[in-house]
């Protein structure tokens, strides 16, 4: 397993990003580099008590030590547990499935992967004629 600072982390409501209107026109800024932009809860569009308030749950209610908002690339808002802070290293174990998925899915839009029932196979050649094939 890997483990990956907050901001390569980008899991729970960072998801969300990619939903929003921006992405669909093409507007997205990402970043280059260690550092990322940063815009207000209002510019991005929320009601910056509600967007408090959902963060404030995700990290006393769905016990999450962290959570990174954004809105368009740049990071909204972000909260962090007791003794967590945006350099501690968290291991990603299952939540790495989330991100594949939509990488998955843009490679199928950009014409990279025919589509789900592609194998794999076809990308890594050691899987050919295995059992590992069917995936």
């Amino acid at each position: 397993m890997t483990q990956l600072s907050r901001r390569e982390t980008l899991i729970g409501l960072g998801v969300a990003s990619l939903a929003s209107p921006a992405w669909a026109k093409g507007e997205i800024y990402w970043p280059v580099g260690p550092g990322w932009d940063t815009t207000t809860p209002e510019v991005a569009g929320f009601v910056p008590e509600k967007l408090a308030s959902a963060l404030a749950k995700v990290i006393t209610e769905q016990k999450s030590k962290s959570a990174v908002v954004l809105r368009g690339g740049r990071i909204v808002a972000e909260a962090y547990a007791p003794g967590w802070t945006a350099s501690t290293p968290r291991i990603m174990a299952s939540a790495t499935k989330s991100w594949v998925s939509i990488l998955v899915g843009m490679a199928i839009d950009d014409g990279f992967i025919k589509g789900v029932e592609q194998s794999a196979a076809d990308f890594v050649p050691g899987w050919k004629g295995t059992s590992k094939a069917a995936i």
